[in-house]
């Protein structure tokens, strides 16, 4: 009963903390998986400090008895490690190590697929450190996230980056929104380190959030407003001036007719004077340009007026004039 209750937390606890590795993050998954192997007392075996007690090319039945029992608790700790291991594994990884034979053999493995220290390898998380970007929606604790463990699997390779360089390059991989906080930082010298700065980001962007849900807040309770203002029938102009209730109309005398219940601007006796002089305007412009046109028309004659002060004179007829300059 007690090693079902062992076995149970054991599971609950390798369940609880370890996510399947897919071949990302790898120096965090192995920190992880180290940690539930040394729970179990497995770690030592998957490592390599603790070697196989009897020669394994020996055969078995030439072994004492406490070679034999030696021997197989070795290899039943070391079938529990790599188990464990293989079963937080996700299908690509898992690929990669099958032919391993032992735990020791699979870490090993992902040690050196994952953790080589070549200059290729350096060079690709070089290149994804200095590529990294920070979108507008991004989320900070996530980006922050994958900037560190962008750094980490630099480190694990060999490849560690002065303080001010992880700054640096975090600080300009930053959306243009966060301009007057970078120059802030910036401005504080060798006061800083990475830590700071991630913690400073973070509490922009939880003061941001903050001020988003009070805008939020704020729009809610206007929108709020102009429903209750809608349910008590407060009818309102396109000015938002309140509308005169039918009692305060009764009140109200027009200037142009001396009549009460309506304003000037809405007047029908102006509106049909106004439409009355319209008419007129338009009636007696028409009639002038008529008595132009056939005045124009009844003096075609030769006759000059000189006395009609005017400083120049035209005609219709070029046979009248001489001396004619073009």
């Amino acid at each position: 009963m007690a090693s079902s209750s062992t076995s149970t937390s054991n599971t609950s606890f390798e369940t609880r903390y370890v996510e399947r590795f897919e071949g990302r993050n790898f120096q965090l998954w192995k920190w992880r998986m180290e940690m539930v192997l040394k729970e179990k007392g497995l770690f030592n075996i998957t490592n390599g400090t603790e070697p196989c007690p009897v020669d394994k090319t020996i055969e078995f039945n030439t072994l004492n008895q406490n070679q034999k029992l030696a021997l197989e608790t070795h290899l039943s700790k070391d079938g529990k490690a790599y188990n464990t291991i293989c079963l937080n594994l996700g299908d690509l990884p898992a690929r990669q190590i099958k032919t391993a034979k032992s735990a020791n053999e699979v870490w090993t493995k992902l040690e050196n697929i994952y953790e080589a220290k070549n200059t290729t390898n350096r060079l690709i998380l070089k290149k994804r450190l200095s590529t990294l970007h920070m979108g507008n929606n991004d989320n900070m604790t996530d980006y922050l996230d994958k900037f560190r463990t962008t750094l980490e699997e630099l480190e694990a390779v060999g490849s560690i980056l002065e303080e001010e360089d992880k700054i640096a390059t975090l600080l300009n991989s930053l959306p243009d929104s966060f301009e007057n906080l970078v120059v802030s930082l910036e401005s504080r010298g060798n006061q800083i380190d990475l830590d700071f700065v991630m913690a400073r980001l973070l509490q922009e962007e939880m003061r941001r959030g903050k001020r988003n849900e009070e805008n939020d807040t704020l729009f809610i309770a206007k929108v709020n407003d102009k429903e209750t203002i809608k349910n008590e029938e407060v009818n309102l102009t396109k000015s938002g001036k309140r509308l005169l209730s039918k009692e305060e109309m009764s009140k109200v005398t027009c200037y142009y007719c001396n009549k009460k219940g309506h304003f000037a601007n809405k007047c029908y006796k102006r509106i049909n004077d106004k439409k009355c002089n319209e008419e007129e305007v338009n009636q007696t412009t028409t009639e002038s340009e008529f008595l132009f046109s056939a005045s124009f028309d009844s003096h075609k004659d030769n006759h000059w007026y000189l006395d009609s002060g005017a400083t120049m004179h035209m005609t219709f007829k070029r046979n009248l004039l001489i001396n004619i300059k073009l």
